[in-house]
């Protein structure tokens, strides 16, 4: 299946709803399984869905519906409630109509804090790995393979740290490398490299590790060499940094 016609199946994909065994949504799905930019598309996709149910579910009703519905009368709101309906609609409209251009559109922005923020996104997801094995050098191999980021350094800690596995994903266009580590207790440690060079206008970051706590992950980032990294895992900022010294 080619790739336009499968996004246009998954627009009407839901994550979370058990799958109907359509041919055509089976197909997609198949393909987004071999293809991290597709698999990064559907995950932009599937977010940019759940924000707009929130924003539905805040929608609030017309005062008294409830009661007039159970007491059997015709709801007829007033003009002004009536007004502010056909105002949702038409959003929604346009909504469906530009759908497939915000689906395929950027949800980052094209810098570090657009790709730090994607990829700890990918991280509380629990984002499944293409290759699982303790092998670095095999992970190494599997990343090369992939045209993605293979000859990163790791820090002391994380040479002892048992590795889980890989993965290879995309972000705005370039090739990122994703390692698991184990961390025990507490789920995995994952860590994104990135070439320094497709971080648009240049930017660097600092030689030692900047780190930040957000609400359920830490990350800490980093520049050495021709590579940015970029490590997140479900703890305390002060445990991350006993990671990266």
């Amino acid at each position: 299946m080619p790739e336009e016609k499968a996004k246009r199946v998954l627009l009407a994909y839901r994550r979370g709803i058990p799958l109907v065994e359509e041919p055509e949504v089976l197909s997609a799905l198949h393909l987004v399984e071999n293809d991290p930019e597709m698999r990064e598309w559907l995950a932009r996709q599937g977010d940019w869905q759940e924000r707009t149910v929130r924003e539905l579910r805040n929608i609030a009703s017309p005062p008294g519906l409830r009661a007039r519905i159970l007491n059997g009368r015709k709801a007829r709101p007033p003009l002004w409630r009536r007004m502010e309906t056909l105002a949702a609609a038409a959003a929604m409209v346009l909504l469906l109509v530009f759908v497939p251009k915000l689906a395929t559109a950027p949800g980052d922005k094209e810098s570090f804090d657009g790709f730090r923020s994607r990829m700890v996104k990918f991280a509380e997801r629990e984002y499944r790995m293409d290759l699982v094995t303790n092998n670095l050098a095999a992970i190494r191999g599997f990343l090369t393979a992939q045209k993605a980021p293979a000859d990163f350094a790791l820090t002391p800690v994380l040479q002892k740290t048992t590795p889980l596995g890989c993965g290879r994903l995309a972000w705005q266009g370039h090739a990122v490398a994703m390692v698991c580590f184990e961390l025990k207790k507490s789920g995995a440690l994952y860590l994104f490299v990135m070439n320094r060079a497709d971080i648009p206008g240049g930017q660097t970051l600092p030689s030692q590790p900047q780190i930040e706590q957000g609400r359920r992950f830490a990350a800490a980032s980093w520049n050495q060499g021709e590579k940015i990294y970029l490590l997140t895992a479900p703890i305390a900022a002060d445990q991350l940094a006993t990671y990266v010294k």
